[in-house]
């Protein structure tokens, strides 16, 4: 909008002093002027572009006038000039050329002034509106900056920007782009052009997701025909919470297993519905173990002498499901031919000693727990009291509580089926905190994934994380080092899990710092 001012027409006074002293106001003889025309309109015209109208000032009257205030210095992009002298006598008439040059696009109306008089005290003022049109579009951006405040780590905040047209033609929108620090974001437009008409808008929705601590800038461009636009974009980074979590590599992460298979179920012996059953549960037993990261060592025995047939001495986490199925079978396939054992106990204390090598090799696996889990349809039969059994199974241990006995075997008291109630075995699994589950059932599946879950509970070999974990943040050392690579994190697990070969070594200490969310919102 351009204003304009112009000074007007009216009758000048005369100021008298009588004799009495009193001044009084007379009206001067003969005082008349006009301005024509009496609306001046420029139309339509350029920004930049100058237009040029015309008034003309005429004495009217019969003494002579002076014009005064053109308003030639109150109004930009419009300048008053007169051509010829500012002196009119009675009949005479003056020129005044008025130009517009519009600085930009839009729509001026106001008034222009023009003073005469004969003299500058009694001069007055006529107003002569004036109304032009500048062509062009106008860009009107909804906001030039905008600050996101402080917001979560990998937390997303929108905000709408609008981008108008306020002027009097269309334009077109070419391109937008986003700069600066990663965090703002837009969805990439699909529709460009965009063409607006006067007063038309489109929204751009802005977005910032901080990945990182601390302050961030940007900012949003729009490429137009009538010239590039933008908004400053700024936001913080912040988290609830940093945590350090710091492990001692001991127990964590080892469990080792005796396994003693009875004739039933063992393939290629008479009593195949078990040793169905049991075959088509086994790798879900292994799948489990894997699924929770421990680090495991298990025998698989069928003699009371104990020892572990087969071309492997035991079965580890570098076996697949699928191999340390094959590896089991072919652990206790002599057993299809070696006659029932029901001497359970007896059993498995011999397994103790005949591989006590690899149940007890170093500290590391000599302070881990020891599942001691049976898989029989008849009673216990070793004789003695289970007490008894239990005691020299738990002198192998620094720790009592680190021997647990498990069995799928028939329940206590009245057994299932053909199966034979499990007593005294039953006694011993009830004082360590094992698990006896059902051999009647007819799908073990469930059966073999509670057996390992409950082995490795306490001794999986991940490393546990608490609260809303950031992935990205996450720092894992052993032993005051920085571990580059060798670890993940398991979202699933709420944990960071380390590949076999770079699992940290026994006694060593794993610090893990990570930010910590209490969500977004």
């Amino acid at each position: 909008m351009f204003l304009l001012w112009l000074a007007g027409c009216g009758l000048g006074l005369d100021l008298l002093v009588r004799d009495t002293g009193a001044p009084i106001v007379e009206e001067p003889p003969g005082v008349s002027w006009t301005v024509k025309p009496e609306v001046l309109a420029f139309g339509e015209t350029w920004p930049g572009v100058a237009t040029t109208q015309q008034l003309t000032v005429k004495n009217k009257g019969d003494t002579s006038l002076r014009l005064y205030d053109l308003g030639s210095d109150s109004q930009e992009g419009i300048e008053v000039t007169l051509a010829g002298a500012p002196i009119l006598a009675p009949g005479e008439s003056a020129l005044l050329n008025v130009a517009w040059t519009p600085m930009e696009p839009g729509y001026m109306s106001t008034s222009l002034s023009v003073s005469a008089g004969p003299t500058e005290e009694q001069a007055e003022a006529v107003l002569v509106p004036v109304a032009g049109t500048a062509m062009g579009a106008v860009v009107t951006i909804s906001s030039t900056a905008y600050d996101f405040g402080e917001v979560g780590i990998d937390c997303v905040e929108e905000f709408s920007l609008t981008l108008t047209n306020t002027g009097n033609l269309a334009m077109q929108v070419e391109s937008v782009g986003m700069h600066g620090e990663e965090g703002f974001t837009i969805d990439s437009p699909d529709d460009l052009p965009w063409v607006l008409g006067p007063f038309q808008s489109h929204e751009q929705t802005v977005r910032f997701t901080p990945s990182d601590l601390g302050p961030m800038n940007g900012e949003i461009t729009f490429v137009t025909d009538v010239g590039e636009f933008g908004t400053a974009l700024q936001g913080t980074g912040v988290v609830d919470e940093e945590r350090t979590l710091s492990f001692d590599v001991g127990e964590q992460g080892r469990s080792t297993f005796i396994v003693d298979v009875n004739l039933t179920a063992i393939p290629a012996s008479s009593e195949d519905q078990y040793s169905t059953f049991f075959v088509a549960a086994l790798p879900t037993f292994f799948q489990t173990l894997l699924d929770n990261h421990v680090r495991y060592r298990a025998g698989f025995v069928w003699n009371v002498n104990g020892a572990v047939d087969g071309s492997y001495e035991y079965i580890d986490e570098t076996f697949t499901a699928a191999e340390a199925t094959d590896a089991a079978l072919l652990m206790i396939a002599p057993g299809a031919r070696g006659g029932d054992n029901d001497a359970n106990f007896r059993t498995i204390q011999n397994a103790i000693v005949a591989n006590t090598d690899w149940l007890f090799e170093d500290s590391s696996w000599a302070e881990s727990r020891l599942c001691l889990f049976t898989i029989q349809r008849d009673t216990e039969a070793s004789g003695g009291s289970w007490s008894n059994w239990v005691m020299q199974a738990q002198a192998t241990k620094e720790d009592p509580a680190d021997i647990v006995y498990h069995a799928i075997a028939g329940p206590v008291p009245t057994g299932c089926g053909s199966a034979e109630a499990f007593r005294d075995y039953d006694q011993a699994i009830t004082a360590t905190g094992g698990l006896l589950l059902s051999v009647c059932a007819t799908d073990w599946i469930p059966h073999m994934a509670q057996v390992a879950t409950a082995c490795t509970e306490g001794a999986t070999g991940i490393f546990p994380l608490e609260g809303n974990p950031m992935e990205e943040s996450i720092e894992v050392s052993v032993d005051g080092a920085l571990m580059l690579e060798g670890w993940a994190f398991d979202a699933s697990l709420n944990a960071v899990v380390f590949e076999e070969n770079a699992y940290p070594e026994f006694e060593s200490t794993v610090e893990i710092y990570y930010w910590m969310s209490g969500g977004c919102g």
